[in-house]
């Protein structure tokens, strides 16, 4: 608040609020410690058991490993004494990407009986730390100087991996994040050079788009001009921000005849067609129970990305939905949509009685797909209503989710009850990774998040 009054900036407040805050489901602002402490004593009884398991059956993971060294370290003078005098000298890459028990450790580890200055050197760039979703902390680089004190810096200037303008554009994206070691009173610059002469100068072009689905035509262009130019697919790039957006790429580029090569790990409950079938199913249940939410998610199927309905009825819909309680009455009664709403009406009434797997499979065989689909999974058939013929990225990640949820959809469970567990995912942020390798390395765009592409030479 203090800073904020100084500056009459409310730019601190903001980072306060990301760092520190979250909405809960009704869309009020709370600690984030508060939000997850519910979940957390929820599970406690799985975390106790878990560990129980480990110690029975002689085991320990990454995260063991760490704290019981810690806690050795903390506990067992002779054991510290030991790793002090057999390595004295010690070196540490990546730093900003170490976490809070890391630098536990090397505090105690680099400490000495008579307060000598530690034999202690780290390499490290505060600007490349990409790994907080893993427990690093940044904040262990900014704060190293404060940790140990008489550090001596050495600031690396030169960059030999990249041209000059590519530097350059980096340091300008760079220069609104405010907590660098460049904005510290450390005397640091982030200032970088060439070193390397024999790099040839980048050719960068900029371009902005009203939308994504432009931005992905602009991309498909930019590959064919490249293409006819004679340069190999495999000497071509993509680096987005995050997979969903790559698997999106991926989609529209095989759709136009170009081969892409991606390894990534997605959360398939997070895929955009996903969550719209879902929401399909949702729908269903709502019809069944006469939901709260009917409306909402008829709105929804009606304008989801697998519907082929028509335009003009959509907006038509709209119009029905502002001027009535009850959309689905409404569109009934003007004939509107008639059969994809009695399609949906069927399934309803057809989950009554019938387990969560028939009405899913049910659901498929509408979207034309079911043939696409391991046999193994369900008995589908080759029906086609109302949506137009479903992408292989949709098919895959739809195999991904059936299996991960076989064993209880075997159970014969109600719809209801898988829109449950699938619920549970959602509120405690479960993932549900699907683990894919698409293509050829060696004849394809390589398609590649920023986390992943990091490091690599092109």
């Amino acid at each position: 608040m203090q800073v904020a009054k100084e500056t009459q900036k409310t730019k601190t407040l903001s980072e306060f609020k990301k760092q520190y805050l979250r909405r809960d489901d009704h869309g009020s602002l709370v600690l984030i410690d508060k939000y997850n402490l519910e979940k957390y004593q929820g599970i406690a009884w799985v975390y106790a058991r878990f560990t129980d398991l480990m110690g029975q059956l002689k085991l320990f993971d990454y995260t063991d490993m760490l704290l019981w060294v810690l806690d050795n370290m903390k506990s067992n003078i002779g054991f510290l004494r030991t790793l002090q005098e057999n390595y004295q000298f010690i070196m540490v890459d990546e730093y900003q990407d170490t976490s809070g028990v890391q630098l536990a450790i090397l505090k105690l580890w680099a400490q000495t009986p008579f307060d000598e200055a530690p034999n202690l050197f780290v390499v490290g760039d505060d600007d490349q730390a990409i790994y907080k979703f893993s427990g690093a902390s940044v904040e262990n680089i900014l704060e190293f100087t404060n940790n140990f004190v008489g550090t001596r810096l050495i600031e690396l200037s030169k960059n030999y991996r990249s041209h000059q303008d590519i530097i350059d554009l980096c340091a300008n994206t760079l220069s609104d994040v405010s907590a660098r070691l460049c904005n510290m009173s450390l005397n640091i610059s982030k200032q970088l050079e060439q070193g390397n002469p024999t790099i040839r100068k980048a050719e960068i072009e900029g371009a902005i788009t009203a939308d994504f689905n432009l931005q992905k035509q602009a991309v498909c262009n930019q590959i064919q001009t490249l293409v006819a130019n004679g340069v190999p697919l495999q000497e071509i790039a993509i680096i987005a921000r995050s997979n969903n957006l790559l698997s999106e790429i991926n989609s529209y580029l095989s759709r136009k005849g170009i081969d892409c090569y991606f390894e990534y790990s997605l959360d398939v409950l997070n895929h955009p067609k996903i969550i719209e079938f879902l929401d399909l199913l949702r729908l269903i249940e709502q019809i069944r129970i006469d939901g709260p939410d009917l409306d909402f998610y008829l709105l929804k199927s009606i304008f989801a990305s697998f519907s082929s309905l028509d335009n003009t009825q959509r907006l038509e819909a709209v119009k029905l939905n502002k001027n009535n309680r009850n959309l689905l009455d409404a569109l009934k009664n003007v004939g509107l949509f008639t059969e994809y709403l009695t399609a949906f009406e069927d399934l309803a009434v057809k989950s009554l009685q019938s387990p969560a797997r028939i009405i899913i499979s049910d659901l498929l065989m509408l979207q034309k797909i079911s043939s696409q689909l391991q046999p193994d999974l369900f008995s589908m058939g080759e029906s086609q209503l109302f949506f137009d013929n479903a992408d292989l990225d949709f098919v895959q990640n739809i195999q991904v989710l059936l299996r991960k949820m076989e064993a209880v959809l075997k159970q014969n469970i109600k719809l209801s009850e898988f829109l449950d567990i699938i619920e549970v995912y959602r509120v405690n942020k479960q993932k549900m990774q699907n683990y894919l390798q698409l293509g050829d390395s060696t004849k394809a765009v390589n398609l590649l998040s920023a986390h992943k592409s990091k490091g690599l030479e092109f």
